[in-house]
């Protein structure tokens, strides 16, 4: 997982979380109804520093994740998931002011999603769910955009409970061409 994903660790409440959840195994908030990220181009991780920022950080050249598709300048992208009480979620993602190497590519997006829940046999239990499929959109004059009324897979999304994103991807084909993120502008 990348350095700005565990700093921004989202967590999402998804279900109808009521007076029942002060009787939970596990603590909760008593609101977290919705997630909204930014999207960034995606780059490879520094793993054998090479250069150093001036404040003395060792640093790796900068290398994107699908050297073809991603962001041009003035380009952005939003992913915004809403809980729908216990039927799962909505979600959407927008993505503007692409390459031309997105043009008329299919990119798909993927959440890997931590679920706690009371849902095991009277025990709290986390589980992991990597790659849970959030839909696709093809990229048409620079726009990639999806909205996803309510999906509900995994099945324990639908339970009261707590429900960390700990990575947002899009990938055009096996490429990660983009994830959630920040970018800081001078």
């Amino acid at each position: 997982m990348n350095r700005i994903a565990r700093g921004i660790l989202v967590t999402a409440t998804v279900g109808g979380l009521s007076a029942s959840a002060a009787l939970a195994l596990h603590n909760e908030p008593q609101t977290a109804k919705a997630v909204k990220v930014s999207v960034v181009t995606a780059y490879e991780p520094c793993t054998s520093p090479t250069l150093t920022t001036g404040t003395g950080d060792a640093a790796c050249p900068a290398v994107r994740s699908d050297p073809v598709c991603g962001f041009k300048g003035g380009g952005h992208g939003l992913m915004y998931a809403r809980t729908k009480s216990a039927t799962g979620w909505a979600v959407k993602i927008v993505l503007l002011g692409l390459d031309q190497g997105c043009e008329g590519q299919t990119i798909h997006f993927y959440a890997t999603l931590r679920s706690t829940t009371d849902d095991c046999g009277g025990t709290a239990c986390t589980v992991d769910f990597p790659n849970v499929d959030l839909g696709s959109c093809t990229v048409k004059k620079g726009f990639c955009g999806l909205s996803t009324p309510v999906f509900a897979n995994p099945a324990l999304i639908t339970k009261p409970g707590g429900v960390e994103m700990t990575d947002l991807v899009g990938k055009r084909g096996s490429l990660t061409s983009f994830r959630h993120g920040i970018v800081t502008r001078f």
